[in-house]
């Protein structure tokens, strides 16, 4: 609140100075408070910017630095994603999920061959165990049916929209709950 820097006599009356960053201090932490009671995943930055927030563990993954993959269109559709990623417009979230199923696509060719081929360079280089194996060629397969089948990359008339409820389930999803590094 305001505090008083000098009294007038004349008039009887105080000049008050504001403590202009406390002040936006506890607005943002009163906002903040009023939308963590009430479930909403939005939140205020100090900087004024409302931001959505998403689940812990996309909380701790989105705030982490990203690697170079050593693919400079890898690393920008990335970067993208997860720039766009707490936006709460959906409209800029469907941005990030088509900017991360851009990267997953592109991973698929970063080794020579076609897609099959460089997919399953891609498996040999992570594990040689079998049942790691089949279930990470079972994953790229699951993660390539949503991209073909919704409206994420592709947006002929036989592709079903992305329902907004969906997108956030979409991007976790795709990494597990971890993005790609």
């Amino acid at each position: 609140g305001p505090s008083v820097r000098s009294h007038h006599d004349y008039f009887d009356h105080d000049h008050l100075v504001f403590d202009q960053d406390e002040g936006r201090r506890r607005w943002r932490s009163e906002i903040n408070l009023i939308l963590e009671r009430n479930g909403v995943a939005l939140r205020l930055d100090p900087i004024g910017t409302v931001s959505r927030i998403g689940t812990p563990a996309v909380q701790t993954l989105t705030r982490s630095p990203l690697r170079s993959s050593g693919d400079d269109q890898i690393d920008d559709k990335l970067a993208t994603a997860l720039r766009k990623y707490s936006d709460p417009d959906v409209a800029v979230r469907l941005e990030a999920l088509e900017a991360l199923w851009d990267a997953f696509e592109r991973i698929k060719t970063v080794l020579p061959g076609d897609k099959k081929q460089s997919v399953t360079s891609l498996i040999d280089s992570v594990t040689t165990d079998q049942p790691a194996r089949d279930l990470l060629n079972d994953e790229f397969t699951a993660l390539t049916k949503i991209g073909n089948t919704y409206r994420i990359r592709h947006h002929e008339t036989d592709r079903h929209p992305v329902d907004p409820a969906i997108i956030d389930l979409l991007r976790v999803k795709q990494g597990k709950g971890q993005p790609i590094r």
